[in-house]
């Protein structure tokens, strides 16, 4: 009877659609009540959360930028994972939060600064105390990406409230940066800092040419 009901959602698109509304709105409220409650604590100066892909790992320039971060013992640093599989990439030194958990939400209210790299979901809020620097996974986009590409009015949601969030935008350089500001429609402070994934390639020392080698186990 389950998998007969399964198969109705899945094949019923008007239904599903339905259902992804309802679930849209649910997780609204959701977020609405909790980030309420923890909007009372205070804001702790020293933590930072990172936010990758919705949770999928320990990965892209976040990764680059925590890394460096690292080095300061006194930071307290939160990365969001998603799975068993994404919460193993996450080194040691840093603290383990599951995405969309309640305890996610509670980081998320009381973190001094939020990066992420892709969006945070409708109706996620900032904290004006808060600074949201966005690093964004795409430097330079060889498709049409955002308000110039056909995606759904839920999306469209979520892109305008992330954009009212962001107070820093990361580019490598006048092409992104134009990017932005079209394609994003974001107005906001951009600082042309380069994309942290890819720094290391075009600059670096001795130390880096040898561990790059040994990750791409080239001898």
């Amino acid at each position: 009877m389950i998998s007969t009901l399964k198969k109705k959602i899945k094949y019923n698109s008007n239904f599903y659609k339905v259902l992804a509304l309802i679930f849209f709105y649910v997780q609204y409220a959701y977020f609405l009540l909790f980030q309420t409650i923890f909007f009372i604590c205070p804001i702790a100066k020293r933590k930072i959360l990172f936010v990758s892909y919705y949770g999928n790992g320990y990965g892209d320039s976040g990764k680059y930028v925590c890394n460096e971060l690292l080095k300061n013992a006194s930071l307290d640093i939160y990365w969001a994972y998603n799975s068993k599989h994404s919460k193993q990439t996450i080194p040691n030194g840093i603290k383990k939060v599951k995405f969309n958990s309640i305890k996610y939400l509670y980081h998320l209210s009381t973190a001094n600064i939020l990066i992420n790299n892709t969006r945070f979901l409708y109706g996620i809020r900032k904290r004006k105390k808060q600074t949201y620097i966005q690093l964004w996974h795409g430097g330079i986009a060889m498709k049409k990406v955002e308000f110039d590409s056909n995606l759904s009015s839920k999306y469209y949601k979520t892109m305008l409230s992330d954009n009212k969030m962001i107070d820093i935008m990361i580019s490598n350089g006048s092409f992104c940066t134009k990017m932005y500001k079209e394609s994003f429609k974001y107005d906001g402070k951009i600082m042309e800092f380069g994309t942290p994934r890819n720094d290391r390639l075009i600059k670096f020392n001795k130390h880096d040419y040898i561990e790059i080698r040994k990750e791409f186990k080239y001898d």
